[in-house]
Parts: C-alpha cells; sequence; structure tokens
C-alpha cells in the first residue's frame, strides 16, 4: 500500500482513481483535535504532515504543542521526552519511517490512546508515552 497514489499499477490514472489528500490524511483532523484537546502545555506531537499539523494545531488553539516528524532522521520517538503522542496513519507508511512505527505499535512505553475510523476502516492511531 506504500504510495498507491502514484502506483503504476493503475495504469497512468492512479491520482484519479486514489487521489492523495482524500486517502491518506483521513482522520488526521480528528486525530489531532483528540490530542489538542487532552496534552498537556509543552507536550510533543509527533506525525508525517507538518503543514497539516501546523494549520490544525493553530486552529485547535494549541501553539504550544511541539510538532515532530516520525520520518525525520533527528527524531527517535524511544529517546523523545514525555508526555509525547504519535499519529500513525496507514496512508503515511514509508520505507523511512516503518521501523519508528514498528517500535511505537510494539508497547512500553507508548500505549493506544485512541483510534480514529472512517467507515469501519482504521484512519489514525494516537500512542502515547506519558
Amino acid at each position: 500500500h506504500y504510495a498507491l497514489y502514484t502506483n503504476a499499477l493503475a495504469a497512468g490514472r492512479a491520482g484519479y482513481f486514489f487521489p492523495h489528500d482524500e486517502l491518506y490524511d483521513d482522520g488526521l483532523r480528528e486525530a489531532l483535535g483528540h490530542v489538542a484537546r487532552v496534552a498537556p502545555a509543552g507536550a510533543t506531537v509527533a506525525h508525517e504532515t507538518p503543514g497539516v499539523a501546523r494549520h490544525y494545531l493553530a486552529r485547535f488553539g494549541r501553539p504550544d504543542l511541539r510538532s515532530e516528524v516520525i520520518s525525520d532522521p533527528a527524531f527517535d520517538a524511544a529517546s523523545a521526552p514525555a508526555p509525547l503522542y504519535v499519529i500513525l496513519q496507514r496512508g503515511r507508511t514509508y520505507f523511512e519511517n516503518r521501523d519508528e512505527l514498528r517500535a511505537v505499535r510494539s508497547g512500553p512505553p507508548f500505549t493506544l490512546e485512541r483510534e480514529i475510523s472512517l467507515g469501519g476502516v482504521s484512519a489514525a492511531q494516537i500512542y502515547v508515552k506519558k
């Protein structure tokens, strides 16, 4: 499912069948809204969408939250200080972040706090390290 919106199997019409914005960021607004409601001041939220996260954190009145990109080589969720909220999206799984995602999903110190489902399908998961 990596980069489905540019998949060669779509015979040159991948953007038509699998539009990136409609497929990959479902549930992100809801996930960031949840974090904005529950995160203590100065907490960190990690994700793969710096522009979108910046927009929603400002819209939800939480410019105090630190924003990190999971696939940034300088970021390591395991060593990042708590409180840390990590938003995992199926559509934002890359070769560059799959080890980090696996580590977050593997358990302590991370726990699944909330899952955002749309149409019965998991769109985003929020893990927290307290």
